[in-house]
Order: C-alpha cells, then structure tokens, then sequence
C-alpha cells in the first residue's frame, strides 16, 4: 500500500512538475532589472537609505521615496533598451517620434510596484512593465515600413502536380533528383531531393504511380492537398529557432520567406489591434513551448532556415511553410491572433 502511495506521489509530482509553472523563462538579467522575453515584462530594482537623525517612521517613509525614484528611472533606462525589431530600439522611436515618446513615458510612470522591502535601512523596491498591449500599440506608429507577402498556394505540392500532369513516369524519374539545392539549381532540375523527408514522399509519389493511374494519383493528392489546407486545425505556430545562434531577441521579430517578403507579422494587424499582445513569446524548450496556452494544443512546428542577411531578429523560414503560413485557413486565423512562439537555444 504504501509503495502504491508513493508511485501516485511520484506521478502526480511529475505531472505538477512538467507544467508551465517551473518552465524556464527566457530572461536577460541585468545589474538594474531584467527583460523576462517569455511573460514579456521589464523589471527593474531600486534602492534608497535615508541618513540623519529622524524618527524611524519618516527614515523609512524617505528611503522607500529613494528607492522608488531609483527604480523608475532604472526601468526608463531598460525600457529605452528594449530591442523592437532587427534594426530598431525603443530609445530609436522616442528619439523620432514625439507621439511615442509621450506614450512609452506613461506607460514607464504606470509600472506596477511588484516588491517593496526595508531592512537595516535600506529600502528595496522592484517595478514591472508589460511589454503586451498598451506598448505595442504605442510603438507601432514607428515601425519602418515593409511589404508583407502576398498570398499563395502550398508551392512544392502544386509544383509536383504540375509534373504529375506534364510528364510521363520515366521522365518523373529523373526530375527528382537525389542532389543538393545548389547542384539541383546548376543542372535546372525542376524537383530536388534535399532531405530525408522529400525522399520518402517521392518514394510514396512513385509506388502510386506505379500501382495506380496517373490521373487517380492525381486526384488523390489533390483531394489530399485540399483537405489539408482547409480542414487542418492547427491552433498556433511553434518557430524552433535552436540552430540559430545569430537570432537576437526583439519584441516584435519578423518571420520571412527566402527571398525576404515578411510574412508575419502584419502591421495591419499591430495597427488595428488584433495582435493585443506581443508578435510572439520566447522559450528555451520545444515540450514546454507546446504546451503554452498561446499556441496549444496543435501547433505545426516550422525549423527556422537562418536570420535574415544582417537583420539578426528576422527569422527565414523555407518556402513552403512560407506557403503554408499564407495560404492555411486555421494558420492564417492563428497569426491574426499572434498565436506565435519562438524556441531559441540556452
């Protein structure tokens, strides 16, 4: 009985464990506060002592008066700090933007007191801003301009349907070719093996082909494509970003196709409001970041290819997720709503 006890103690511990309360945050620590990336708040510490002959009461009332003044003023200088997009700082769009300006002080006056101490007289009082909403709102005005990319069809499926319907089986045969990108460009191969994953679905592509009609290979994957794209039910997307040490945290870091059209995030959608919260949220875990109520239950996991040429928070991604992304019903609906979260690597 009670080897049974601790087995469901154990069980129910892990459980609690594997939650999202001791998921590890993505937090850049600094000697006057922190930018916790993954809550998407700055936090910063101030301290105060009052010297002199006064009554205990009033040393207390003007110390705790210090440390508040030394706080905020800590948390302007963090804010101003925050980065914002590849090329662009908080400090960048108050400097430019007298609107901006106005907005983020306010915003920095408003911060919350989250830890209000005194002991031996010192006082030490911590605040913190959300970088949600209101700040979004705030600095969007300032955002550079940039052309999203317009919509489009799944292009590697559509592509093979082309072949499918201009070529005979013997011809299919040599236009996949089990070559590098590179080689595949060179010699003008219209379909390029590159990964294990291309290989099984040509493998799969030429046992239909060989078993079955052309012309009912065709309707399959065109029925298969159609169902994907409209009855999918992806509720966000997850960007594993581990492989890329060039990627530098942003608030509002840009998804891009290879050839550097911005697939998200809209600045429509910042404008108008439909994003309420940040762009994205960060995490150090692929099985953490899953669970996360932004994205969950069902989100389709895209690898990130690279930043963009010296845009260090502008994530690539291949072409065909870039596709997807576009073109996908509950995908489309998942960005509009910011269901969107970066894993990046410790």
């Amino acid at each position: 009985m009670t080897l049974r006890l601790f087995s469901i103690f154990l069980t129910i511990t892990s459980l609690f464990l594997s939650s999202d309360t001791f998921a590890a945050d993505v937090i850049k620590k600094t000697a006057k506060g922190e930018i916790n990336w993954s809550q998407g708040t700055v936090s910063a510490t101030g301290y105060g002592v009052a010297t002199g002959k006064m009554p205990e009461a009033k040393k207390r009332l003007m110390a705790r008066r210090a440390a508040q003044i030394d706080a905020y003023r800590n948390l302007a200088e963090l804010v101003n700090g925050v980065k914002v997009t590849s090329d662009t700082f908080v400090r960048d769009m108050v400097v430019d933007n007298d609107k901006v300006k106005t907005s983020v002080n306010a915003l920095i006056k408003g911060a919350a007191i989250t830890s209000d101490e005194y002991e031996n007289g010192m006082a030490i009082i911590t605040v913190t801003m959300s970088l949600d909403g209101r700040f979004i709102q705030s600095i969007t005005p300032a955002l550079p301009k940039e052309t999203p990319v317009p919509s489009a069809s799944t292009q590697i499926i559509n592509k093979t349907l082309d072949l499918l319907s201009d070529i005979e089986l013997g011809e299919m045969l040599s236009a996949l070719s089990p070559i590098s990108s590179a080689q595949a460009e060179e010699q003008g191969a219209e379909l390029a093996i590159t990964s294990a994953e291309q290989l099984k679905v040509a493998k799969k592509l030429l046992k239909l082909l060989n078993d079955q009609p052309k012309e009912t290979v065709l309707q399959q994957l065109q029925q298969t494509v159609s169902s994907f794209e409209d009855t999918t039910n992806f509720t966000g997307i997850l960007i594993d970003a581990r492989a890329i040490s060039e990627f530098e945290l942003a608030t509002i870091p840009r998804l891009r196709s290879p050839d550097g059209k911005i697939i998200y995030p809209e600045e429509q959608n910042l404008v108008s409001g439909k994003i309420s919260q940040r762009p994205v949220s960060y995490d150090l875990h692929i099985d953490d970041a899953v669970q996360n109520q932004r994205i969950a239950v069902k989100p389709i996991i895209i690898e990130a290819q690279g930043v963009y040429r010296s845009r260090y928070s502008d994530l690539v991604i291949d072409e065909d997720s870039a596709a997807l992304l576009t073109s996908q019903a509950a995908l489309l609906s998942a960005l509009e709503k910011g269901a969107v979260m970066i894993v990046i690597g410790k």
